[in-house]
Formats: C-alpha cells, sequence, structure tokens
C-alpha cells in the first residue's frame, strides 16, 4: 500500500506522469469533481488537487478524526466517510 497518488496516461502506453505526494497515510479512496481530485487517506485528511494545473495540491481539509475510506462527489458537494460518520462538504466553501 502507498501513500502516493499515481497519474497513469493509459492512452498508449499505461506510463506513470506524475506522482503526487502529500498525504502521511494510505490512500482509501479517490474521486473527481469538474477540474479537481480529491484523495482521502489514512491520515484522516482529504487533499484537494488542481487537475487543470497538472495537479497541484490545492488545499488540505482535516475531514474526519478516523481514516477517510470512502469518497463521492455529486451535485456541488463532496461525501467522505470515516468510522460511523458521513460528512457532507459543498464545493463552493472548499478550494
Amino acid at each position: 500500500m502507498t501513500v502516493l497518488v499515481q497519474v497513469w496516461d493509459t492512452s498508449c502506453n499505461y506510463k506513470c506522469v506524475k506522482t503526487l505526494d502529500g498525504h502521511s497515510g494510505i490512500v482509501l479512496a479517490l474521486t473527481v469533481y469538474g477540474s479537481r481530485l480529491y484523495s482521502g487517506s489514512q491520515d484522516t485528511r482529504i487533499l484537494v488537487w488542481n487537475i487543470d494545473k497538472n495537479f497541484e495540491l490545492e488545499d488540505t481539509l482535516e475531514a474526519h478524526d478516523n481514516p477517510v475510506c470512502t469518497l463521492a462527489a455529486a451535485r456541488a458537494m463532496v461525501f467522505s466517510g470515516s468510522l460511523k460518520t458521513v460528512k457532507v462538504s459543498q464545493l463552493s466553501t472548499l478550494a
């Protein structure tokens, strides 16, 4: 298991084109909404990466008291799940 998120070019050669480093725990969940990639980790945080800016780290959300084990996004909201807890964040209040 890894604390890194790897971005792969799947168009022809399946080459790793970018490694996103920022979590201090195992990455357990990913979701995309618009031009943002959200990664959730064992370190209890959600990192927000800007896809249009070469996956630049845009924000760090201190999301939960336990590992973030699931993420989903819809209707301008991010849903994050952790031990017995689901949080809903409006994207307008995030990065």
